[in-house]
């Protein structure tokens, strides 16, 4: 493992357990820690995730105590539909609405990507937190900027890096956006249908990534274990993944 990859894992891991309400060592011990959500702002009933030696779930305290009750073979099955299922029965047994999400594939910057240039015809700019409010709105770029009323981005986002054509219109966004704890920047990416299939995700990405570290934080990138695309953007931005997690919310 490269310095920057164990350092910027090492970030995130520390990030996470203070999201989830646990000590960064939880994460290395071979087993199943369970542990009381302590965010209400982010009401999921468990959220489980794993960097491979040690996994944590985190529970809404309303189904603590049946999660607890539960076995697995592995601290590992945690973060699998079996287990995950039982929890959302429960919840659900109780009066809360909840369904198990599709596992999610965490990402840690592994080198440097160069600093991008914009192609012929586009011009690349940074944009801020007002932009991404006001963009939002329109709906056009929704991994990149998030969707009105929809998993907090309008007050997670904090800024990012746009492609505009020759018209002055977005092509291709990345916007960071505060995820789990300080300094950890979240990126996501949207390329417009017209333009897919060019490296433009690859190109706001990376230069994304050098204005999150000129700011002194931690670049972290998340798409579904499903996303075949947003995962060879990573890829090719220099992330590697680092960890897995799952959710009933």
């Amino acid at each position: 493992m490269s310095d920057l990859l164990q350092t910027n894992t090492a970030s995130v891991r520390t990030a996470l357990a203070t999201f989830l309400g646990c000590d960064a060592a939880a994460f290395e011990g071979e087993s199943l820690t369970m542990v009381d959500r302590v965010t209400p702002d982010w009401p999921y009933v468990a959220l489980a995730a794993t960097f491979g030696v040690g996994t944590v779930l985190s529970i809404d305290p309303l189904v603590g105590d049946y999660a607890r009750g539960l076995r697995t073979d592995h601290h590992y099955d945690a973060l699998r539909p079996p287990f995950l299922g039982l929890i959302a029965t429960e919840a659900r047994r109780l009066e809360r609405k909840c369904s198990v999400s599709a596992p999610v594939v965490g990402w840690t910057l592994a080198r440097v990507p160069e600093v991008p240039g914009a192609p012929p015809g586009f011009e690349l700019r940074r944009v801020d937190v007002d932009w991404m409010a006001e963009e939002m709105t329109r709906r056009r770029f929704e991994n990149g900027i998030g969707r009105p009323g929809e998993g907090g981005r309008e007050f997670r986002n904090r800024y990012g890096t746009a492609l505009f054509d020759s018209a002055g219109e977005p092509s291709a966004v990345a916007g960071a956006f505060f995820t789990y704890a300080d300094p950890v920047r979240e990126i996501g990416v949207d390329v417009a249908r017209a333009h897919r299939g060019r490296g433009l995700g690859e190109l706001v990405v990376a230069a994304l990534v050098h204005e999150i570290l000129d700011r002194g934080e931690v670049p972290m990138y998340a798409c579904a274990a499903t996303n075949i695309r947003s995962q060879r953007t990573a890829l090719a931005a220099g992330f590697l993944p680092a960890f897995p997690d799952a959710a009933v919310a």
